[in-house]
């Protein structure tokens, strides 16, 4: 895997974090950006859905779905001391996530507009962001 190159100085103070608290932060945070998306796709899916190209169904159950997923993050990242199993099950289900965006604009199973295409690449690397961070933090977490 290629290291993002980061000044020294970045690169000591995200080490010196200590992992538990890096992990729940990036579950926490995780968890409201997910449950806002979700909330937006719900209550907007009727507005959003010409723009994005993408059906108003979809965006509904995609965004209840996300709704309980952040549901779900935010009682792991609550647990002291967070669950491993827990947490590598958030992080693998957003690479899984990560997949399948770029599986649905690669394969065709979505017609997205443009703004509709970037929009699902742009969510899909913040949730990469999500998975990389905390994956990295679990591997030095105590349980």
């Amino acid at each position: 895997m290629n290291e993002i190159a980061l000044p020294t100085s970045v690169r000591e103070r995200i080490a010196a974090i200590p992992r538990e608290a890096l992990l729940r932060a990036a579950l926490l945070v995780d968890a409201a950006v997910t449950g806002l998306n979700g909330v937006a796709y719900v209550l907007a899916a009727g507005a959003i859905d010409g723009p994005l190209g993408l059906d108003e169904t979809l965006l509904r159950v995609a965004g209840v779905g996300l709704i309980a997923f952040a549901l779900l993050v935010l009682a792991i990242a609550n647990r002291d001391p967070i669950p491993r199993a827990g947490s590598l099950a958030v992080a693998l289900a957003n690479v899984a996530w990560v997949i399948a965006s770029v599986a649905a604009l690669v394969s065709g199973a979505l017609d997205p507009t443009t703004g509709g295409a970037v929009w699902v690449i742009a969510q899909a690397l913040v949730v990469e962001a999500f998975a990389t961070v905390q994956l990295y933090a679990r591997s030095g977490s105590a349980r």
